[in-house]
């Protein structure tokens, strides 16, 4: 975040407070929007990867009663 010196150098580029304040205030938004767009993403990520946890989870269920079958019909 900016500190004290960062908004007093940011005044003497902008004439006012108020083009400084809604300069900032541009920041925030953009900030706060990619902050977002990257919660998504990791959101859907972690989501893939739960879905796929689950479908090993089923397959080797499935895999292991596949397994006591055969061998039931081998001996």
């Amino acid at each position: 975040m900016l500190n004290q010196n960062d908004v007093k150098l940011l005044e003497k580029i902008f004439i006012g407070k108020d083009d400084l304040r809604k300069e900032l205030e541009k920041l925030d938004r953009k900030a706060a929007d990619r902050h977002s767009k990257l919660f998504d993403l990791v959101d859907g990520l972690a989501k893939e990867i739960r879905d796929s946890r689950e479908f090993r989870i089923i397959i080797s269920h499935q895999l292991d009663e596949v397994r006591g079958r055969l061998d039931t019909l081998e001996s």
